[in-house]
């Protein structure tokens, strides 16, 4: 079986501006841009965060990454790494690629909006796709930014679903400290103990 390669909410509201960006990650992107272009993976998957007004999380989080606001944008050099590597365009992605044959594409991406609160992707589409991708892939490959709350989702959720994980300590960021960031050396132990996570 292969392996993929899931990158967590690579957009502007992270690591260029908003009330949540932190541009020291971007320290981080050289490295996430070599696994891309590496070839290594059967399929890569975007989790980005898009918010809507009425969405809970904005109760008791700074406003960030709204839909349709440049700070919800996947940062340029992703895009492009992608788009030189020949994964399908952003502007084209559909969530109904979760479930057409386009899914066994070598160079696809998906995207996915994980929030229970909105109405684009729902929990079960979510969770029946990782199930889907489950029985093609053995094992998932975790980076990018938001470590304590996107980050931890994803590594948990892909846990949960069966695959083996592995996050690489050079590419994970997270917010800072005083909004709630967790040290990546307490993360990364958490995730080993409680979901056997490779750290690389």
């Amino acid at each position: 079986m292969e392996k993929i390669l899931v990158i967590v909410d690579p957009l502007k509201g992270f690591l260029e501006k908003g009330s949540l960006a932190t541009p020291e990650h971007m320290q981080y992107v050289p490295y996430i841009v070599d696994l891309i272009s590496s070839k290594n993976f059967k399929k890569i998957i975007i989790l980005k965060d898009e918010h809507e007004v009425t969405d809970v999380e904005l109760d008791y989080m700074p406003m960030h990454c709204m839909a349709g606001d440049e700070e919800s944008e996947i940062i340029p050099e992703i895009m492009a790494a992608l788009n030189k590597c020949g994964y399908v365009d952003f502007e084209s992605a559909s969530y109904d690629l979760m479930f057409d044959d386009e899914l066994e594409a070598i160079y696809n991406y998906e995207i996915f909006c994980k929030n229970d609160y909105s109405p684009r992707v729902s929990y079960d589409m979510y969770f029946t796709a990782l199930g889907m991708m489950q029985n093609q892939y053995d094992s998932a490959h975790i980076v990018g930014f938001v470590g304590s709350v996107c980050v931890y989702n994803a590594v948990q959720d892909f846990s949960n679903m069966g695959f083996k994980v592995a996050v690489h300590e050079e590419a994970i960021g997270d917010i800072p400290a005083e909004i709630g960031g967790i040290p990546k050396d307490i993360l990364f132990n958490h995730w080993s103990k409680v979901y056997g996570v490779e750290v690389i």
